[in-house]
């Protein structure tokens, strides 16, 4: 079974999961079952690997793995991108395997990005 298969049972039953650091939290109108709970904690690297990158891919946001470091970092914009890809390879979510280490880097930096967009949200309605 895929991630995106044990992604599509849970959402069946009508819960939803989210990523919070680098663990999933899934939330439900009721229990579910162990097996598919069971399910989710066996594919928990994966999970967190896709949600990752639909959350990348919504943001429109690229990921650059530096060459000597293997360091992976977000890219916004297509002059930032130019500029990394002279120490960086430039991809977009999807097109690369990342390691564990690289992914946790990415979830850390992604939590911090749009958690600077909601305070900025917040300012702004706040002074409408």
């Amino acid at each position: 079974m895929t991630a995106h298969e044990v992604l599509e049972l849970i959402r069946k039953r009508g819960a939803s999961v989210a990523v919070e650091g680098t663990k999933l939290k899934l939330r439900a109108p009721e229990p579910l079952p162990a097996e598919l709970m069971e399910l989710a904690r066996e594919h928990k690297p994966e999970l967190l690997a896709l949600l990752l990158e639909t959350r990348l891919v919504t943001q429109g946001i690229s990921i650059a793995i530096h060459n000597e470091s293997g360091e992976a970092s977000l890219i916004f914009s297509e002059s930032d991108a130019n500029t990394a890809r002279k120490v960086s390879n430039v991809c977009k979510p999807f097109e690369i395997r990342l390691t564990d280490a690289q992914r946790n880097q990415l979830i850390r930096d992604l939590d911090y990005y749009e958690g600077i967009l909601r305070r900025r949200q917040r300012k702004l309605q706040d002074e409408d």
